[in-house]
């Protein structure tokens, strides 16, 4: 948890542990003192572990896409000019119309202006989703919570095969630094 803190891109991070992991799963019919109960021994086949590794590298993709996304801003001239146009529209809409609607313009204009600012206001929010829109504390409170039940699990009822990568939480062999340890096991992917 201590090395989560410390990188910058957390996402692509666990994706790398999570890549090395599946790589420390055994190969099919190898059997290892410490596989997981009920399991006999049986690992993955090569099929089964490309077939993982693709949807690790996928997972990997759209966390690039959502990042360039959130990275991507608006142009600001684009917000104003459409907020000037439409605030002129609203202005010579009750010319255009008084002639055909009378006194009934006032309301009918009202109507449409509080409609077309609106869907205005909504598109702004649509423009920024991951600051104005989505409540994402929600989605990561829920996703952290999950994966600490998940870890939780696993600690008290599954003994993971050795694996070639150092993981988080094992301390490394005498006279390699913490950071060294998972530095080099990630590097290694």
């Amino acid at each position: 948890a201590e090395s989560l803190k410390r990188v910058s891109n957390r996402p692509l991070y666990i994706a790398n542990l999570l890549a090395a992991e599946v790589h420390g799963i055994p190969d099919q019919g190898e059997t290892h003192a410490r596989s997981s109960p009920g399991s006999g021994g049986v690992g993955f086949s090569s099929r089964e572990r490309l077939a993982m590794l693709k949807m690790v590298d996928d997972m990997t993709g759209y966390i690039g896409g959502c990042e360039r996304i959130v990275q991507t801003p608006v142009p600001l001239n684009y917000a104003r000019h459409t907020s000037r146009f439409l605030t002129f529209w609203c202005l010579a809409l009750p010319m255009a119309l008084v002639s055909e609607l009378g006194f009934a313009v006032v309301p009918v204009t009202a109507l449409v202006v509080w409609a077309m600012f609106g869907i205005q206001e909504i598109g702004l929010m649509i423009e920024e989703p991951f600051r104005r829109a989505l409540a994402l504390h929600v989605f990561c409170n829920t996703i952290h919570h999950d994966i600490e039940e998940t870890l939780e699990f696993h600690a008290s009822n599954y003994n993971p095969p050795p694996s070639p990568f150092p993981r988080i939480g094992v301390p490394p062999p005498p006279g390699v630094s913490q950071r060294k340890w998972e530095e080099v096991g990630i590097a290694h992917l």
